[in-house]
């Protein structure tokens, strides 16, 4: 098939003959129409993923994981105030520089202006008819400290510097017995018991030997005592 032009009409060759072509364009999108569906770079160098909130319009949308990666990547951050449990940090993202007030993770005298905290930010998502909003949610948000901090037996955030890793499991409890005539395998004896046998060994345990005392075992069993 071959395709020929002039200055009114289209034509292509097909089956010997050359056929008008008059294509219909009811479907196809004009240039602001096509500009407000598909995204360029201006699109995404427009967007703010240091500011909150974070507003996405719809036609990124096939790009969300990808923009909500980038919103949830740990970064390092500077310290310009410490409040009682929280910390002002400054941090830049991209070529846009922001600051946010979050929950500080660690000892909060370890947090000193002009620190480096490590931030990890978490967002709450809305979807609109054409646009989707992040917006950060403080309480969840946190600022982990640099320095190093004492391990919690208590701590769950997988992401704290104060999380104990690969923890044994502590039994929720180990029947006790009062007695000895248990044939349990697990089971413990209680304190009391180890007292009563306790005293039982004291009971028991054997004078020192003299010699008067070992002559008269000597004479009882036949023997002549030593002299000395």
């Amino acid at each position: 098939m071959y395709l020929a032009t002039d200055t009114s009409s289209q034509y292509y060759f097909d089956s010997g003959a050359w056929i008008a072509f008059s294509p219909d364009l009811t479907n196809y999108y004009t240039k602001g129409e096509s500009d407000a569906r598909f995204p360029t770079m201006a699109d995404f160098a427009d967007i703010n993923l240091s500011a909150s909130p974070v507003i996405i319009p719809s036609k990124l949308a096939g790009y969300r994981q990808v923009i909500e990666a980038l919103l949830t990547t740990p970064f390092f951050g500077l310290i310009t105030a410490v409040q009682s449990t929280t910390v002002t940090v400054q941090f830049t993202v991209g070529n846009n520089t922001s600051t946010a007030t979050l929950p500080f993770d660690g000892t909060i005298a370890n947090a000193k202006v002009g620190g480096i905290v490590r931030v990890d930010r978490k967002w709450d998502r809305t979807v609109q008819s054409t646009t989707v909003t992040y917006t950060l949610n403080t309480a969840t948000s946190r600022c982990y400290s640099q320095n190093q901090e004492q391990a919690d037996w208590n701590e769950t955030d997988t992401a704290s510097p104060k999380y104990i890793q690969n923890k044994p499991t502590i039994p929720a409890g180990v029947a006790v017995v009062d007695h000895l005539n248990s044939t349990a395998a697990n089971e413990s004896l209680s304190a009391n018991q180890g007292r009563v046998l306790n005293e039982k060994i004291i009971e028991v345990e054997p004078k020192a030997l003299t010699t008067e005392s070992i002559n008269s075992i000597l004479t009882a069993a036949g023997f002549p005592a030593i002299t000395q």
